[in-house]
């Protein structure tokens, strides 16, 4: 809407109007599907690309038809590994940091604070879940840091108590929660609700949002998570200019539905800002034009990206943000705060990921 009232975004010298249509599929691929058809087409010609698809699940279910039509599959909401697979071109991933790369930085943290922490892990029953799993597994070895069990729960599903229950009696110290929406929070409830005495809990990137936190409340305190996204209620950024700017557009635009406080139109926000910096750098208005801009695109700073957090992509490397800050929250304040510094695995997703989370 801010593009569009300054005049629209500029390619190659001529300026363009972005119509963005969207539909809920509510976590549900076989719905997805059923979206794209009818907003793509069954050929394709009837949108010029789709953007941000939440889920790896309802990605995965699309991209074999995206991928066919040679329609740009761009910034898929998930941070599976699958999307540096090089046989969807079509297909890139968002800012989220792979899932392997968060499972390593908290196995990193567990080495440097934890080192002998036996680990219980929560995990979706899908492609997903097993990104964390099998990520965790493969950061540990050579460690003393061990599993105790992992629990899967259906894809969608809200309900974890059964699982969250079965964890709490191994004895584990850690609770790797890679739980993503409700299931999420629900997790931490239920961890309380067992007494489960706990040193460390991490929970996926996918559940830092003000939402999902806020309904957690106090049962989320001081649990780890990463993102390399800067965070609206962490009044470290209150001076920031980008923030500045963010806050400034979100209320230009008036909505009330929109939260700017939320992590997730944070997120939503730098999408955005990372397209029009793509649209920004190509020679002409077209679908390969686009993908070619995105998969050589290097810079930082778009968006609310954390300082040192490069949006980078290239020939040897299709991963779009490999740099991550470990966070860590505090209930009391709702925010959550940095730990340490940035993390640098830039060029080193392929490298810490096991293979068949990509190719598979």
């Amino acid at each position: 809407d801010k593009l569009n009232a300054d005049g629209g975004v500029e390619v190659a010298g001529k300026k363009y109007q972005i119509k963005v249509v969207d539909k809920d599929d509510e976590y549900n691929a076989s719905k997805t599907v059923q979206n794209i058809n009818e907003e793509v087409g069954p050929d394709g010609t009837k949108a010029f690309a789709v953007f941000n698809v939440v889920g790896t699940a309802n990605n995965v279910a699309i991209r074999e038809a995206l991928n066919e039509n040679c329609v740009p599959n761009l910034f898929a909401g998930t941070g599976s590994p699958a999307w540096g697979n090089p046989a969807y071109p079509w297909l890139v991933g968002s800012t989220l940091a792979p899932y392997t790369l968060e499972a390593k930085a908290f196995a990193d943290y567990l080495v440097e604070n934890q080192p002998d922490a036996k680990v219980a892990m929560l995990v979706q029953d899908d492609d997903f879940g097993k990104a964390y799993e099998e990520g965790f597994k493969a950061a540990i070895e050579g460690t003393d840091i061990t599993v105790t069990d992992v629990a899967t729960y259906p894809t969608g599903a809200n309900e974890v108590a059964s699982q969250v229950t079965s964890l709490a009696a191994t004895g584990a110290d850690t609770f790797f929660n890679g739980a993503t929406l409700l299931a999420c929070p629900n997790a931490l409830t239920e961890a309380k609700a067992n007494n489960w005495e706990r040193t460390s809990t991490f929970v996926s990137g996918t559940c830092i949002s003000k939402t999902l936190m806020g309904i957690a409340g106090a049962d989320a305190d001081g649990v780890f998570a990463t993102t390399n996204i800067k965070d609206p209620l962490n009044p470290a950024f209150a001076d920031d200019p980008a923030m500045k700017e963010y806050l400034e557009v979100i209320g230009e635009l008036g909505a009330s539905d929109v939260d700017p406080e939320n992590g997730i139109v944070a997120y939503g926000y730098t999408q955005a800002a990372v397209f029009e910096y793509v649209l920004s750098q190509v020679d002409e208005l077209s679908r390969s034009a686009v993908i070619n801009a995105l998969r050589t695109i290097d810079t930082d700073g778009l968006g609310l990206a954390l300082d040192g957090v490069m949006i980078k992509m290239g020939a040897d490397d299709p991963f779009l943000a490999e740099n991550l800050q470990l966070i860590q929250y505090d209930a009391a304040n709702k925010y959550f705060e940095n730990v340490g510094e940035v993390i640098d695995f830039e060029g080193k997703t392929a490298e810490l990921t096991p293979e068949d989370l990509i190719t598979g």
